[in-house]
């Protein structure tokens, strides 16, 4: 019973749900309708609107296409009117600008004259493209070449105008102030007003991008002209003060010996005298005056020179290849300056051509000046090396600055010649090269000469040799140029040596040359004394340039420097020196000898004075001996020579220190014996008169 009601329960509640759902359905239905009827509206709503639409595209679409069509026609009139208006300007340039160009840069402004030449520029452009036969492109072109050459011109009068030459004086005063940094002043190249100076460049810049490059070439030679100007200037200038300089000395030096020196005591790259000479110059010059003065006489007596008289054709040419101190000092100033102009040059070209052509141009401007200063660094070596041919070393010692002065510069040429051709930017090299050649082959023909030197000419005193004093002075003098003569060395095969970090390898290498040197002239010497027919002149010759090289080596820092390859050479020295002392001492061999007996005679006779006819004639023949012996030999030492005034004393007193004792032994024994009734004759010198005779050894006038 319970299920048939539980079914019947749900059956009921199923239809419920059915009905609503069929409920539902119907309203679905309902709405549906409803939105197929607005679907329908909608579609002939939209339908309506195409239709008008496309009746509107009918009637508006001709009118738009026309309206385009107007608006193309319109911008072709003014494009056609707009090229008629630029092609006719065209035609009117020359008319326009005609004035401007014909009148030159001058009568206007720069900027101004150059904006005509633009427009005639493109005038040209324009016929040469579109009309090459229109008669216009003719009187373009024409007035076109006017203003160029207008230009160039103008461009040529400004430089000219305000390049001026340097002064001697002012070119000195650069180089005194100069240090050598930071660029170049205008000033010292153009007297140039700044705005003078843009409007130079404003044309340089035009005509050098116009393909105009006349005006690089006219440039070049009016600088290079200047420079040349310049340097030659500066060259007369130190020729007048050196000619100035040798009539000052004239007038207070013997025979008027003026400049004719033959030493070189300072490196310095700058000098010369002027009006207003800076401090250091003529500081150097005032030290220098005096050492020129008292080496000129020794230097033509050297050459063969007699004062007063006209000099032979060798003596001619002695003077003439003379390198002076003056000389010197003018081409170390010359070489200086000219690198400071290049620079300066340099600088100021730079912005005036297109930089593959600044070295070109570069170049030309400086060319011939480097060729002036080249030459006479040429002619300079080429006498020098004359010079050596005749064995005359002295002026070659002026060479030697040349070299350190140009070697400190060469890489300062090099920089400022960088990308010109090899052939100029190699000439500072090249003459440092030939000056070094020259210089080194004066130190190996020095050597040479030293070992064998055919004047065997001796003097008669046995004072020292010239060529001894030569010797010593020329390796002084190398001392001065320690780092370039050791440079020079270092690179001989002869000169290879090992040294400490604490050793200066140029002093080391000079050092070892002058050993060489000053071994060489000591065995020179000593050959050249066997002329010596006298052993004891000799023996006084070879102490006397022993003595002189010992003691001027020691005085000039020689020996110092030749200690540093040689530590004993002092001590071989005064080895020498007292061999030859020992030698010398040998001369009184015969003096003492006269004072000795065969046998003595004894003292007992001597104190009661009854002595034989044969011990007073025995007597008799000392007393004669030493007096003969003693007199020879005071009259040949009178002729001997000791300049040194140190070393005669010194042998002086080592004479009475190895005479007088024995000779007054010798009289107080015999002297007042009476031997003889006329005793005077052969007692004829107290000690103090034999020391009175050793004091005139070595002293002609005695």
């Amino acid at each position: 019973m319970m299920e048939t009601s539980e079914t019947a329960i749900s059956a009921n509640l199923h239809a419920v749900k059915l009905q609503k759902e069929l409920e539902r359905m119907e309203k679905v239905r309902e709405v549906l309708r409803a939105s197929d009827q607005l679907t329908q509206g909608m579609t002939g709503i939209l339908d309506s609107f195409e239709r008008r639409l496309a009746s509107l595209e009918q009637t508006v679409l001709p009118v738009y296409h026309e309206t385009g069509n107007l608006q193309r026609r319109k911008q072709n009139v003014e494009k056609t009117l707009s090229r008629f208006d630029h092609v006719i300007s065209y035609y009117n340039v020359s008319k326009e600008v005609d004035p401007i160009i014909r009148n030159g840069p001058a009568a206007t402004n720069t900027e101004t004259y150059l904006m005509a030449m633009a427009r005639l520029q493109d005038a040209l452009t324009f016929f040469q493209s579109n009309n090459s036969q229109s008669v216009e492109l003719e009187n373009v072109m024409l007035l076109f070449t006017t203003g160029m050459e207008l230009l160039n011109k103008e461009f040529n009068d400004l430089v000219s105008k305000y390049s001026k030459q340097l002064q001697p004086v002012a070119v000195l005063d650069l180089l005194e102030k100069d240090d050598g940094q930071g660029p170049p002043s205008e000033s010292y190249v153009f007297d140039i007003p700044e705005n003078v100076m843009l409007d130079v460049r404003l044309i340089a810049n035009w005509l050098s991008s116009h393909n105009s490059d006349a005006y690089m070439s006219s440039y070049a030679r009016l600088r290079a002209g200047i420079i040349v100007r310049t340097i030659q200037a500066l060259k007369k200038h130190h020729k007048s003060r050196s000619n100035t300089s040798a009539k000052s000395s004239d007038t207070q030096s013997p025979a008027g010996l003026g400049q004719m020196s033959r030493s070189r005591a300072d490196l310095t790259p700058l000098g010369g005298g002027r009006p207003r000479a800076p401090r250091r110059i003529a500081s150097r010059l005032e030290k220098k005056a005096n050492r020129m003065l008292q080496r000129a006489h020794k230097s033509l007596s050297q050459a063969g020179v007699q004062l007063g008289t006209a000099p032979s054709r060798t003596q001619q040419d002695h003077l003439e290849d003379l390198i002076d101190e003056h000389e010197v000092d003018a081409y170390l100033t010359t070489t200086s300056a000219l690198l400071r102009l290049f620079s300066y040059e340099l600088a100021q070209l730079t912005p005036l051509v297109p930089q593959h052509q600044l070295k070109r141009v570069f170049q030309a401007i400086i060319q011939d000046a480097l060729d002036l200063v080249v030459r006479d660094g040429e002619a300079m070596a080429g006498r020098a090396r004359r010079s050596i041919a005749r064995q005359d070393f002295a002026p070659v010692l002026n060479l030697f600055p040349l070299v350190s002065h140009l070697m400190a510069m060469r890489g300062d040429f090099e920089r400022t010649l960088q990308g010109c051709d090899p052939t100029v930017r190699n000439r500072i090299s090249g003459i440092v090269d030939v000056l070094h050649q020259t210089c080194v082959k004066s130190l190996d023909d020095f050597m040479e000469w030293v070992m064998n030197d055919p004047d065997r000419q001796l003097p008669r005193d046995g004072t020292v040799h010239q060529r001894a004093s030569n010797v010593v002075m020329f390796c002084d003098q190398l001392v001065e140029y320690t780092d370039t003569v050791g440079w020079m060395l270092c690179q001989h095969a002869n000169y290879d040596i090992v040294t400490t970090s604490r050793v200066d390898k140029n002093k080391a290498l000079l050092g070892v040359y002058i050993k060489k040197v000053l071994s060489a002239l000591g065995q020179s010497l000593a050959n050249a004394s066997e002329q010596y027919s006298d052993p004891y002149l000799r023996a006084v010759f070879r102490l006397n340039n022993y003595h002189y090289i010992l003691r001027c080596t020691q005085h000039s820092g020689l020996l110092e420097l030749v200690s540093l390859s040689e530590p004993g050479a002092e001590g071989a020295y005064s080895t020498l020196i007292m061999e030859q002392k020992r030698l010398y001492s040998q001369s009184w061999s015969r003096v003492l000898q006269a004072m000795t007996f065969t046998e003595d005679i004894p003292s007992f006779r001597l104190d009661i004075d009854k002595l034989s006819d044969k011990e007073k004639q025995a007597i008799k023949e000392k007393f004669a001996a030493f007096n003969r012996e003693m007199e020879e030999l005071c009259r040949l030492q009178r002729e001997y020579s000791i300049p040194d005034v140190q070393l005669r004393e010194s042998l002086k007193r080592d004479n009475k220190e190895f005479v007088l004792p024995k000779y007054a032994s010798f009289y107080d024994r015999y002297g007042s014996v009476t031997f003889s009734k006329n005793k005077d004759k052969y007692v004829r010198y107290t000690p103090a008169q034999i020391s009175a005779m050793i004091d005139s050894f070595f002293d002609t006038a005695a």
